[in-house]
């Protein structure tokens, strides 16, 4: 039986956090075979990211990295000359290219991955060290070194499933027997060998596909809160822990703003139907279990959601009616700059839709904006937040539309767009940032705590 763990940042910010870490895949190789996924250290990507964008002083930056990796290191364990050459030697690499991006005065996306997938490679050599100083042996493996293979498209690799399942099977069974495998999460490995990122918040999207290339018993989200929550704690202060959810349900969460999971993270289980946890690394008895098919409930809805820094774009035809192709051209427009649509409503002489305000979002949008208004006028609204209402329970119930509405109306909140997905289990709208907490709390009071039956 094999267990796939994945630890985010948090359950990895220090050296006490990774000491806690190894205990627990010590605690799962006595009963299965695990490989162990992580993210970078605490802030380290951001870290990377900023420095790969302002290569000033190369200098400062990988001394930093260096001592905040060693600090915690020395915590653990005393480093070896062969642990600080390891640690040198991704500096090195830092370092180099840094220097290459000074040169040449600009930032391309395959630097900044190159750069910021020395984050997880860094973590998962000081992961390595806490296993071993507990009698285990671990053996690293990273997806840049023609493991997880993608496309070019740097900054959000698509993976090649055929070729990456048929190598991690080849590679990363042999290695199970005797070891703990430690794998660095977000990078990947384009077809021309240059190192690819998978998208921030990937790691957890790496466990899934590790998983389900090996027919993994269960894929392990680590995490630092309980579990999938009714919703986000921080805005809801009486959020509750979801027991069991449908994957179905959780595709919807992650994808419109429940950030303890990447939004690609669910598909390859659910291919796979592979089970998967998401459990608090300080507290291992709470967790949530995503299942095909769970249990059902007599409340409809299961979850609230949010998802901020969204701008409506409201695109008119300057052909008004039977303008043929309108639709193709404006999609064809966000497509050219790599511009994600959440929403969508038409007419035949109007779009609107909602995109998410992401990196370089503004130059991006201007671009397509540029090329938009050759056929069409275009207004665009920034500051606004979209909220997703989720429940199995939904299916065929009358009613719950008028409700949602009802709460909203009732605290005098306007809502913009408004969308119910095909599969029946979302409902999603979009309101200003400045009413988004409040409508999500009213929400959450009648619609959760009320449970409507």
């Amino acid at each position: 039986m094999t267990i796939v763990a994945k630890f985010g940042g948090s359950s990895l910010a220090n050296a006490e956090r990774i000491k806690n870490v190894a205990g627990i895949i010590r605690k799962i190789k006595k009963e299965s075979d695990v490989v162990v996924v992580v993210s970078a250290i605490g802030d380290t990507t951001n870290f990377l990211i900023k420095t790969a964008r302002e290569p000033t002083f190369v200098d400062n930056a990988i001394n930093n990295l260096y001592s905040r990796h060693m600090t915690i290191l020395e915590q653990i364990k005393k480093p070896s000359g062969k642990d600080k050459s390891v640690l040198k030697s991704f500096c090195d690499c830092i370092e180099k290219r840094l220097l290459i991006v000074q040169e040449k005065k600009v930032q391309l996306q395959e630097d900044i991955d190159y750069i910021s997938g020395f984050g997880e490679k860094f973590s998962a050599f000081i992961l390595s060290c806490a296993i071993e100083e507990m009698d285990l042996n671990a053996k690293i493996f990273h997806g840049d070194d023609n493991l997880i293979f993608t496309n070019e498209n740097f900054g959000d690799g698509a993976v090649l499933f055929s070729r990456t399942n048929t190598v991690l099977k080849k590679v990363i069974l042999p290695a199970l027997k005797d070891n703990a495998v430690i794998f660095s999460g977000f990078v990947g490995t384009a077809l021309n060998g240059k190192t690819t990122t998978l998208g921030r918040g990937s790691s957890d999207y790496v466990a899934s596909i590790i998983g389900a290339a090996l027919d993994a018993e269960e894929i392990r989200i680590y995490t630092d809160v309980d579990g999938i929550m009714t919703a986000d704690p921080r805005i809801v202060k009486n959020a509750r822990v979801i027991r069991k959810i449908d994957f179905n349900e959780i595709s919807e969460l992650a994808y419109f703003g429940a950030y303890v999971l990447h939004p690609k993270t669910i598909k390859p289980a659910m291919e796979k139907n592979i089970c998967v946890k998401v459990i608090n690394s300080f507290n291992t008895d709470s967790f949530t279990e995503i299942l095909n098919n769970s249990p059902k409930t007599d409340a409809p809805i299961k979850a609230i959601s949010s998802k901020r820094n969204i701008s409506i774009i409201n695109i008119r035809s300057l052909k008004m009616l039977n303008s043929s192709g309108f639709i193709a051209r404006v999609f064809g427009a966000f497509k050219r700059e790599n511009i994600s649509v959440d929403m969508i409503s038409t007419s035949e002489v109007n779009i609107s839709l909602s995109v998410d305000e992401q990196n370089d979002f503004d130059c991006r949008i201007e671009r397509a904006i540029c090329n938009l208004t050759k056929f069409s006028s275009v207004e665009t609204r920034k500051g606004k937040t979209l909220i997703c209402v989720i429940g199995e329970g939904m299916r065929h119930r009358y009613g719950i539309l008028g409700k949602i509405f009802t709460i909203i109306g009732n605290n005098k909140i306007n809502v913009e767009m408004v969308s119910q997905g095909a599969s029946e289990i979302n409902i999603t709208f979009v309101v200003d940032d400045i009413d988004a907490d409040r409508a999500v709390n009213a929400l959450h009071e009648e619609l959760i705590n009320g449970e409507i039956k």
